[in-house]
């Protein structure tokens, strides 16, 4: 079983903005009417995504995936025939963070993880 880290942006979502609230505290609200990737219930607010796959050096990190804002083809088309451009449903589905898959101090110490995966050269102390 593997673990992924990461984070996501919350300031991604359309509107987004920091606040402080009544008891001086900070808040980040999200317009949930602005981003259709957000489901609100008797239960909670849910933000729809998905987590894709992916090569990538960026910053000498190795994200393995990122993970995005989504809707259904058909709450696309909703937003179509409302009057929505697809500049605004593209901005309304942002990538909100990057990932990476874990792996433990035991495993870069095998050989066999360095040779499969390049990292031949990373030094001893990882």
């Amino acid at each position: 079983m593997s673990t992924i880290n990461g984070s996501i942006n919350l300031m991604k979502f359309v509107g987004a903005r920091k606040v402080i609230d009544a008891n001086n505290k900070k808040c980040i609200l999200i317009p949930v009417d602005d981003n259709p990737s957000i489901a609100t219930g008797e239960k909670g607010a849910y933000a729809n995504i998905r987590i894709v796959e992916k090569e990538s050096n960026f910053n000498d990190r190795h994200y393995t995936h990122f993970v995005a804002a989504t809707i259904s083809k058909k709450t696309s088309e909703e937003l179509l025939a409302k009057g929505w451009s697809e500049e605004q449903i593209k901005a309304a589905t942002p990538i909100l963070g990057n990932l990476e898959t874990f792996v433990p101090k035991e495993e870069y110490e095998k050989e066999s993880f360095k040779e499969d995966k390049g990292f031949d050269d990373l030094p001893d102390d990882l």
